[in-house]
């Protein structure tokens, strides 16, 4: 009940003081393209991420059921060129 009212209370402070200020703030087309392309770095990481331990994650969930995975699956290097 106390961290109820707490939180209530830090809400409360947060509506009163921004409700009295008055924002001038001015943005700019550049704005919106710095928040696109956080955007899309972010997604493109995640992306990135996902692809260097999508074996990893399938070889653990494969483990968690019980089933065998074939070897070739679990290899990575098949997707680098060495020539």
């Amino acid at each position: 009940m106390r961290i109820t009212a707490f939180i209530f209370y830090i809400l409360c402070l947060f509506v009163i003081q921004g409700e009295g200020a008055v924002s001038m703030a001015y943005l700019d087309g550049g704005t919106g393209s710095i928040i696109a392309q956080f955007i899309v770095g972010g997604i493109a990481s995640v992306m990135v991420v996902a692809k260097l331990y999508w074996h990893q994650f399938k070889a653990f969930i494969a483990r968690i059921r019980g089933k065998e995975i074939e070897k070739s699956a679990l290899d990575t290097d098949d997707d680098i060129d060495t020539a």
